[in-house]
Formats: C-alpha cells, structure tokens, sequence
C-alpha cells in the first residue's frame, strides 16, 4: 500500500522540505489544486516528480488537467458531501472529466467524500458510483467517531462493516483513502459530559503515532490502494493555549522538528 501526506495547498514546498519528506518514507505526496491554473497545477505535479515521490493532485474541473504529466493519478474535488456540488451534479463532472482524463492519459479518482459514514456512503450512492466511468476509481476520507480510532461510525457495527458497505457500492474498482488523521487539542464532548462537569482531553504525540501506524496497517489489510495522512504541518495556533484542532495535525511542529508520528511512514 502507498503511504501518502496531504502536504501541497496551492503554493510550491521547495526541495528542502520535499526532500524531508522523502527520506521520512513518504510515498505519495497529495496536493490541493481545486484554485490553481493549469500551468500553476502542472508545476506542482513536476516539483514533486522530480523530488522521488508520486503527485496527487486534486482538481475542480476538466481545464486543471491541461498541463498534467501522463500517468497522473488525479482526484475530482474535496469532501463534495460537505461543500457541494450536488450528487447528481458530482455525477456529471465525473463523466465529463473522466472523458478529459482518458484522452490525457491521466487516471481519475473520484468521490472524496469526508468520512466512510451514511452521509458519505449516501453521497456515493447518490452520485450514481455504480454508473460511473469502469476506469475511475475511488477516495474516500475517514475521520475519528468520538474518542477511539476504534469505534465505527453511527448505523455501523464495526469499522469493517463500514469498508463492507463502502466495497458494496463501488464494485471492484480500486478504492484508496485520501485523508485520515488525528489532532492534538481536546477533543469535544457532549453536552451531557459539560454539564457534569467532563473536560474533554487531547491525544498525545506517542499516541497519535501509535495509532496512524496502526491505521496504516487497517487499510493495507482492508485492499486500499494507499492512504494519505493529513497533513504535513502544525497551525499557527498549535503552540498558544487553545490551538484550533485543524492546526495541530501536522507531522511537523511549527519549529520545523518531526513529531513520532513522521517516524510511522518506514514503519513495515
């Protein structure tokens, strides 16, 4: 299984910390391209080749495609069952980028919905995945429900009835997950928990590093393609008194040294 980072966010990462990355072990390296021209998009596919690892673009539309190395492996959209556009309308741009894709060269994964739950199994369906492209494959994103990276989501027994009903609807296409990923700051609790007085409490370093090379483990025994840990940096928040959970997922803290969990990607 290709183990991925989400690391590029429109702007080029330079060599230093490319080659960082590289010799962590990081494999694939997921770059958000959803605002970028096709030249722009080209030149952060190219940085990335260049420095060893394979590029994961993500696109918004068929235009972003132009510039684009053959045997890419693109990624249509961003968690499209949180921000849009509607399923059927996912379904459309699926064929017509597919079309584009095929003439390019290019390989297309598609769905990249925001968590294996019945919202995100919903949107799949909904999309029409049964009918799309046979050479389109699929993303999926998978997130923490509650306090365990054990737990399944709501309407799930366990976390492999969740990848059972996701290999329902997809078929045999290869499948992947494009985003994972635990934070540093308290987590929230329910409003039961607050008015007893419960404070939620964050993981540690050490244990989010135990459980990404545990989550590694899961998804290569469950048949995806790869996976891809979010993300490369900490926030500007991370190091004040109440950081935003979005900033503290980074491999790497806003001193520039690797948190444990950069040390899982050479974890067999």
């Amino acid at each position: 299984m290709v183990k991925g980072l989400q690391a590029g966010f429109g702007e080029l990462l330079g060599s230093a910390t490319l080659t960082g990355l590289r010799e962590l072990g990081v494999q694939l390296v997921r770059l958000d391209c959803q605002a970028s021209s096709p030249m722009a998009a080209g030149a952060l596919v190219r940085e990335v080749l260049e420095a060893g690892m394979v590029p994961y673009p993500i696109v918004r539309e068929a235009a972003q495609l132009a510039n684009l190395p053959a045997g890419t492996n693109v990624e249509l959209m961003n968690e499209p069952d949180l921000h849009g556009p509607k399923a059927a309308d996912y379904e459309a741009a699926v064929h017509h980028v597919a079309r584009h894709a095929a003439g390019a060269g290019l390989h297309l994964w598609a769905g990249c919905v925001s968590n294996l739950n019945q919202r995100g199994l919903r949107y799949l369906r909904e999309a029409r995945v049964d009918r799309w492209p046979a050479d389109v494959r699929v993303s999926v994103h998978w997130y923490p429900h509650n306090d365990s990276r054990r737990n399944p989501h709501p309407g799930f027994v366990s976390r492999d009835h969740e990848v059972a009903e996701l290999l329902a609807l997809i078929g045999d296409r290869p499948w992947g997950v494009s985003e994972f990923g635990f934070h540093t700051t308290a987590r929230k609790v329910s409003w039961l928990d607050r008015w007893l007085g419960v404070r939620g409490t964050a993981w540690t370093d050490a244990q989010v590093a135990a459980m990404v090379a545990d989550e590694w483990a899961f998804w290569e025994e469950a048949g995806a393609v790869g996976a891809v840990l979010y993300q490369v940096n900490d926030g500007p928040s991370a190091g004040s008194a109440k950081p935003e959970a979005l900033d503290t997922f980074g491999i790497r803290r806003l001193d520039g040294s690797w948190k444990p969990v950069a040390a899982t990607f050479r974890r067999s």
